[in-house]
């Protein structure tokens, strides 16, 4: 990961931009995300994209992720998300995470292109090709 831009700090989540223009979300473990932190994550992406299409990293590793439902829909199909969301990448280091995310990529049907991968360097790589 290269040095940390802007950086916005949520309940559930911790979210900023690294030196190459790839916005992180930094889940944080074991808190769940309702509705209510879908929203605040939906807020802090436009405010630190403003506006601009970027490309996105949702890091799950080494933590246990709860989303609710009605909070992956959110994120899957929120306008202001779908504006700025480029395409995004979610990096998991567990079974039960990788099956939650590819729960999420096959049933909430995200808007744009998304992909789950085992490692940072391989994610970053894929991401490139959005650039």
């Amino acid at each position: 990961m290269s040095k940390i831009i802007d950086k916005i700090d949520l309940v559930a989540s911790t979210l900023f931009f690294d030196s190459e223009g790839i916005l992180w979300v930094i889940h944080k473990d074991g808190v769940e995300m309702g509705i209510i932190e879908a929203a605040e994550h939906a807020e802090a992406c436009c405010k630190l994209c403003r506006g601009n299409q970027t490309r996105m990293v949702i890091d799950a590793r080494a933590k246990t992720v709860f989303v609710t439902d009605e909070a992956r829909n959110y994120l899957a199909h929120h306008e202001d998300i779908i504006k700025v969301r480029k395409a995004h990448a979610i990096i998991v280091d567990s079974i039960p995470n990788r099956l939650l995310a590819n729960f999420y990529f096959r049933f909430n049907k995200p808007i744009g292109p998304g992909k789950v991968f085992n490692s940072e360097k391989a994610a970053i790589s894929w991401l490139r090709k959005y650039e």
